[in-house]
């Protein structure tokens, strides 16, 4: 989802409502808001949040700021193999914590 259609800062004719209009539901947009990071929300959801964002800053900056950390891990974050016996320690140490 590309939020730069959605920022409304420069037209007039749609501005942003800087009151929040989903605080009550701020835990569903959330949800919302990670389901479409990791590209399991339906086109539904999509549009709908779409058209949300538009008129809610909270939600615009929290999809953009989870978005921005996603973008970083996945391109600075070196992905190494972890060897099976440090694997086995770990798994034994939370086994032992329950």
């Amino acid at each position: 989802m590309n939020l730069s259609s959605t920022d409304s800062s420069n037209n007039p004719e749609n501005p942003i409502n800087y009151a929040s209009p989903c605080e009550k539901k701020k835990s569903d947009c959330l949800k919302v808001i990670q389901t479409i990071l990791d590209g399991e929300a339906s086109e539904e959801q999509q549009k709908h949040f779409e058209a949300h964002i538009v008129e809610c800053l909270s939600c615009c900056e929290q999809f953009k700021l989870d978005q921005t950390i996603k973008v970083a891990l996945q391109t600075k974050i070196c992905k190494r193999e972890v060897p099976e016996d440090l694997v086995h320690v770990i798994k034994l140490k939370i086994d032992q914590l329950w």
